[in-house]
């Protein structure tokens, strides 16, 4: 079933908005594969072709296309916005960290929180296992490989600074092209919840970024609701209230780097 999210909704939705506002940076990114060598841009194929079978559609600004395909795209585009020159090893992840997600929906597992979370930990072996094949029909090396699983893993979610960068990535993704949909048929604590446990996620620069997106009203006050709670490490470290916060977010003239 194709599920068109996007398609005919207002020319003035944010997430259209700035889904047009990076499709330069998608271009640009595409144009810097080469300096990693052949197998790098093989593998990068071989996942945009698996992910390019998604049969859901999203609107990238302009056309719908494969949606895992588009979110590939968009997690690469961020990872260059935290980290100007990203090792082979963060693009190679962030490229196929939902790759093929499509074939194991959250429906295939039962509608609990147990269910919930044996369908994450499901997805994320499902990811690693249909990477791996694809690295090793490129010829990367088994410690690349491995390193690359654990990043797809989360193994060392906390003490790996790469696996930071894409962790960043994940949660700014989120709240730029995720956050409108979701908020529009989400329980506003739940949302709350989630934007708590998003902001936990992110490194201060990150944050930063993060504050920089042009929410609408109600979702900018959603983001000032969660962040006026407590919120263990977000605040102390960012400086952050729900006033200050206002301030940042009126500054449009500054675009995120």
């Amino acid at each position: 079933m194709t599920i068109q999210d996007g398609n005919g909704t207002a020319s003035n939705d944010e997430s259209t908005i700035q889904t047009q506002k990076h499709a330069h940076t998608l271009m640009n990114i595409e144009s810097c594969y080469s300096r990693f060598g052949g197998a790098f841009e093989k593998v990068v194929q071989l996942f945009d072709q698996h992910n390019s079978a998604d049969p859901n559609q999203e609107n990238d600004g302009t056309n719908l296309m494969p949606r895992e395909l588009l979110y590939a795209r968009r997690l690469t585009a961020w990872v260059f916005k935290l980290d100007s020159n990203p090792t082979e090893i963060v693009l190679l992840a962030s490229r196929c960290q939902h790759i093929g997600r499509w074939a194991m929906p959250r429906n295939s597992y039962p509608m609990t929180k147990p269910g919930y979370l044996a369908w994450r930990t499901a997805l994320k072996k499902y990811h690693a296992d249909l990477a791996e094949k694809y690295l090793m029909s490129a010829g990367y090396e088994p410690s690349v490989i491995q390193k690359i699983r654990d990043l797809l893993l989360k193994t060392n979610l906390r003490q790996d600074p790469e696996m930071q960068i894409i962790e960043d990535a994940l949660c700014l993704v989120f709240l730029e092209f995720q956050l409108a949909e979701l908020s529009r048929r989400t329980d506003e604590n739940k949302m709350v919840n989630a934007l708590q446990k998003s902001w936990a996620k992110m490194s201060s620069a990150a944050r930063k970024h993060a504050l920089a997106l042009p929410f609408s009203e109600p979702n900018m006050a959603l983001v000032k609701k969660a962040l006026s709670q407590d919120l263990p490490g977000a605040r102390e470290t960012d400086g952050m209230t729900a006033q200050n916060i206002s301030s940042n977010h009126a500054i449009r003239s500054i675009k995120p780097h």
